[in-house]
């Protein structure tokens, strides 16, 4: 992974949630950016979704919190059998982009196209 200061995590995150809040019921995402570990957090009345950058890898992690204390990393989200089918199919389609904006655009995938799909996630999803 490339060298990230806080200014690209923070305009990355931000492009990119623009791009899903339609379809995602989170709020924008709050940046607490103490180097070398960087968070976004976004919430919602049901939980919230947390994406943490820093070391050793500097790869992104994701969590995600209920107001019941029920938490998922991604993998809980793995042993979800459909987002597991999804996760294997993106990764054997060659489609994942190299960089920090592939890695978060991947998540915000995650969260759209497969954690959408699980009932105990619902509350993700954005009503029109």
């Amino acid at each position: 992974m490339e060298c990230v200061n806080t200014e690209t995590f923070t305009r990355i995150f931000r492009e990119t949630y623009s791009k899903y809040s339609s379809k995602l019921a989170l709020q924008s995402p709050e940046f607490d950016v103490n180097n070398p570990i960087m968070a976004a957090e976004m919430k919602s009345s049901s939980g919230k979704v947390r994406i943490l950058l820093g070391p050793p890898e500097f790869h992104p992690e994701i969590t995600i919190k209920q107001n019941d204390g029920t938490k998922y990393n991604l993998g809980d989200i793995y042993g979800f059998e459909s987002a597991a089918d999804w996760m294997r199919k993106r990764r054997n389609s060659g489609e994942i982009k190299s960089g920090l904006r592939g890695e978060v655009e991947w998540l915000f995938d995650l969260l759209t196209y497969a954690v959408l799909e699980i009932e105990e996630f619902k509350w993700l999803k954005h009503e029109d």
